[in-house]
């Protein structure tokens, strides 16, 4: 998590976006199963939401809404994931105990499972 690295102790990552991944990315999380793994990677959410209405990614009205009609049948658009999370210390992150253990297992799994395929 290049995120992880970035923040100080306590550091605030807000997140307003899609849950969009390169091509050629080796994981593609689901929104909950990213949220999972912020989780286990030590940050606090201290809000999670993927809003109601969607955004286009050029040009407003392709989606319409907000009193604007459609320009197109099609239209390329994403309801963006918002979100805040804090980094917690080590101390706060329970790393310490082993209540978290199956989790990072199972996503330790996840990711061995998914370098396999490529």
């Amino acid at each position: 998590y290049i995120m992880k690295h970035m923040l100080d102790t306590n550091g605030v990552w807000v997140n307003c976006g899609p849950v969009q991944w390169h091509p050629c990315a080796l994981l593609r999380p689901t929104v909950e199963q990213l949220k999972d793994m912020l989780q286990v990677a030590g940050f606090e959410l201290i809000s999670w939401s993927v809003a109601d209405e969607a955004v286009a990614y050029r040009h407003p009205d392709d989606v319409g809404g907000k009193g604007l009609e459609a320009r197109y049948t099609r239209s390329e658009a994403y309801r963006p994931l918002q979100f805040v999370a804090r980094l917690l210390s080590s101390q706060d992150d329970g790393s310490s105990s082993n209540e978290d253990l199956p989790l990072k297992i199972q996503y330790s799994e996840f990711l061995n499972e998914v370098a396999m395929v490529k």
